[in-house]
């Protein structure tokens, strides 16, 4: 699993193209309170707001499936891309 970097000190349009090469590949969305949500990453817009496809929403010892989310990116503490296609 790679990390793309998250910082307030990078410019958000680098981080936007940074993350549309990501699109339609696995993936793993932290949030800032403590939940993360793993699915095929489907995009992002101007604002770091990520969409994610048949995603489950994971807790420390849960899994539950939500399908279709939106990820705040005010929320967004690390966004990690799976190498290949079985790795989440």
């Amino acid at each position: 699993m790679s990390t793309l970097p998250t910082t307030s000190q990078e410019d958000p349009r680098e981080s936007v193209r940074e993350l549309t090469g990501c699109i339609s590949k696995m993936a793993r969305v932290h949030i800032s309170d403590g939940r993360s949500f793993e699915g095929q990453f489907l995009g992002v817009d101007g604002h770091q707001n990520l969409l994610l496809a048949e995603a489950l929403e994971c807790n420390q010892d849960t899994k539950r499936f939500v399908g279709l989310v939106m990820v705040p990116g005010k929320y967004l503490e690390r966004f990690e891309v799976a190498r290949g296609p079985f790795e989440i």
